[in-house]
């Protein structure tokens, strides 16, 4: 013989198993140990961020995960695959050209990162985009910062 049923709403079941898996792919990205970029711009797995991009269309999410994962045509990612012999970037010579060099530290741009970004020079935790307000992904900075590195339908279209 059983005991009395307990009942619990559907509400409730599903409330849990998305809490869960929630709590599994945060596990999962905090103990993956490449992604080094994306770990800087997203430190944690956001749902609010994920919901962001999955609304923006191809083109504007194309620019955002290439910036957010530095998988973009810029020196270094091109160095990778191979298509490009310097890695350094084009404007300071100074560093590998990545989004990250781009968006916090790269001389040459301070004046486009002030005026899109509100800071001449950003620290790189502070372009962690997570916690409901991506403010690297909102009112289209994306797109701005792409026009920074002057992507434009994948392609970098030079200095």
């Amino acid at each position: 013989m059983t005991g009395p049923a307990v009942g619990l709403a559907k509400n409730a079941i599903r409330t849990g198993i998305r809490r869960w898996t929630e709590g599994q792919l945060d596990m999962a990205w905090r103990r993956e140990p490449k992604a080094r970029q994306a770990h800087i711009f997203m430190g944690h797995w956001d749902r609010e961020r994920t919901s962001y991009l999955m609304k923006l269309d191809r083109g504007a999410l194309r620019k955002a995960i290439g910036v957010l994962t530095g998988h973009c045509r810029l020196r270094r990612y091109l160095h990778l695959l191979g298509l490009e012999k310097n890695k350094r970037c084009r404007k300071c010579e100074q560093e590998e050209e990545t989004p990250l060099h781009i968006l916090c530290f790269c001389p040459v741009e301070t004046g486009k990162r002030n005026q899109i970004l509100g800071s001449h020079f950003q620290d790189p935790k502070d372009v962690d985009t997570s916690g409901g307000d991506p403010s690297l992904l909102q009112g289209g900075k994306v797109a701005s910062v792409g026009g920074t590195m002057r992507i434009t339908r994948g392609r970098y279209n030079g200095p």
